[in-house]
């Protein structure tokens, strides 16, 4: 089983392209993409980062999706 794509969703300004590196290495992304661009090109195990409504995110199959606050915590972060 490949790994899955993860697409890490909140608003401008919450810390995605700061923890970008720390997002990437802890869900074992290789690759990272932003918006609606990586949606279109990103493959298994890349990350994508996005602005987008869980409600868009969630109608690609396959994609795991997390909000910005728990990829924060995740990696033992807060919003800037």
């Amino acid at each position: 089983m490949s790994a899955p794509t993860i697409v890490i969703h909140g608003p401008q300004g919450s810390g995605k392209t700061r923890y970008t590196e720390e997002f990437r290495r802890h869900y074992g992304c290789a690759r990272v993409f932003e918006s609606d661009v990586g949606m279109q090109r990103a493959r298994c195990g890349d990350l994508i980062l996005t602005n987008e409504t869980p409600q868009q995110s969630f109608g690609v199959q396959g994609f795991r999706v997390v909000h910005i606050d728990d990829a924060l915590r995740a990696i033992g972060r807060r919003r800037p």
